[in-house]
């Protein structure tokens, strides 16, 4: 084998080597961004809770503060518009809690979801160097072998040039 067979080979094996690390390094990547927005959605998660328990705060700091207005006023009956207004409030503070729910909960599905994408993508961009790396090996080999004759054709015994599998040789077209 001469030097310039030697360094073809070698720089397909370097080549090879650099699309294994890519690879490695792609799914490294994708799994920490899916790491990264999973802690994101939990995070929106417990923002979403801390958010719920303020509202619910203020629902009753309300309700109290309308209760303390009626009393003041001298107002006794158990039924009525301030009861009504405390229940309405009650339930308005409970259809903001469901809303912040349901948004917390889009959010956070959203976050999940990209992850997973990022996986998938990280995924998809190894597998892509993982198959240029077996390209490039198999197309260095193969040149190699092309150009020190480890693949030619033995020529045929048989009458005809007929091209049967235990004796292969060169087509008729391309040996002149």
């Amino acid at each position: 084998m001469d030097y310039g067979t030697l360094l073809m080979i070698g720089g397909g094996a370097l080549k090879t080597t650099s699309n294994w690390y890519g690879a490695y390094l792609a799914n490294k990547q994708a799994k920490y961004q899916q790491d990264v927005l999973e802690w994101q959605a939990r995070y929106v998660d417990a923002a979403s809770k801390i958010e719920e328990a303020k509202i619910r705060r203020d629902v009753k700091k309300i309700i109290g503060a309308q209760r303390a207005a009626t009393a003041a006023s001298g107002f006794q009956a158990e039924t009525g518009t301030p009861l009504e207004h405390q229940v309405r409030t009650e339930m308005e503070g409970d259809l903001d809690v469901m809303l912040l729910r349901h948004a917390g909960g889009m959010e956070k599905l959203r976050l999940q979801t990209a992850g997973h994408v990022a996986r998938a993508e990280g995924y998809g961009l190894s597998a892509g160097l993982l198959a240029r790396s077996a390209d490039a090996s198999l197309d260095t080999v193969l040149a190699a072998g092309d150009r020190h004759g480890w693949f030619k054709k033995k020529p045929s015994t048989l009458s005809g040039g007929m091209i049967t599998a235990t004796q292969p040789q060169r087509l008729r077209w391309r040996n002149p």
